[in-house]
């Protein structure tokens, strides 16, 4: 009898928007500065209330704000590749043992 071993796509593109939506709040957090508004009551500072993090990152100097920039365009095209691979395989593919995703 073989093991009771499987994944769910569903559950991989969960955690998948969720290391990218951690990834953006990194990305704000140096933009806006976390004691800002904008960041507080930005899809970003929800996500670091969420994650219960209490790390005070003051808004970055001009140089790291052009790299933050830079570093959030390629974000936008790796994160619209990933969306668009998971929305081409979730629901046509998935690993079944024993009856059980």
């Amino acid at each position: 009898m073989s093991p009771s071993i499987g994944f769910c796509l569903s559950e991989i593109e969960e955690e998948i928007n969720e290391y990218i939506g951690d990834f953006d709040m990194f990305l704000s957090m140096v933009k806006y500065g976390t004691c800002s508004e904008e960041f507080k009551n930005s899809a970003a500072g929800k996500m670091y209330v969420k994650d219960g993090l209490d790390i005070n990152v003051p808004r970055g100097t001009n140089e790291m704000l052009a790299l933050v920039e830079k570093i959030g365009k390629d974000q936008s095209v790796f994160t619209d590749c990933g969306k668009w691979y998971l929305t081409q395989f979730l629901g046509r593919y998935g690993v079944f043992f024993n009856d059980k995703r």
